[in-house]
């Protein structure tokens, strides 16, 4: 992994500009950074551009996830005290608990615009809050634009169930 970034001098980190077909030979005929994971996935897979495309994609995310989480901690590590950290998993683990404890009420809402149906399931700390969550959240799914989205949200709901 360390010999892939020290080579690309942090290229990866970039993300990929994937503007057309990849070989195996390109890191030789065009040999830039970003093109090095690409063109050793394509002489893997020749001829296939999407799987070329979303593995690429999906290798430099592992990539860039791993190097982040690796950073972190390091700073954390070497930043904080055994005491400092162990009040920082206190915290955390305080917030985690009292933001799940919030949502009280949970609801399905399905919504029918333009001949289309999307049901959609929202939590929230308040029966309105809930409800107006499921509603956003189904007629994103079916309506496109901002004219469609306010009259699919202002639409009463095709069925509510609440589940909570």
């Amino acid at each position: 992994m360390g010999g892939i970034l020290w080579y690309t001098k942090g290229g990866l980190l970039y993300g990929i500009d994937f503007i057309g077909f990849y070989s195996w030979q390109d890191i030789f005929v065009r040999p830039r950074a970003d093109y090095l994971l690409p063109s050793l996935i394509a002489g893997l897979f020749p001829g296939h551009i999407y799987l070329i495309f979303y593995a690429t994609l999906l290798l430099e995310t592992a990539v860039v996830v791993y190097c982040c989480q690796s950073f972190a901690r390091l700073l954390v590590l070497r930043s904080l005290s055994q005491r400092e950290r162990r009040s920082v998993e206190v915290v955390a683990g305080a917030l985690y608990y009292s933001t799940a404890s919030l949502a009280k009420h949970r609801v399905e809402v399905c919504m029918e615009f333009n001949g289309m149906t999307s049901c959609r399931i929202a939590s929230g700390s308040t029966e309105e809050f809930a409800l107006r969550t499921a509603t956003t959240n189904a007629c994103a799914t079916i309506s496109s634009g901002v004219t469609d989205s306010i009259a699919c949200d202002q639409s009463a709901p095709k069925k509510v169930t609440w589940l909570k």
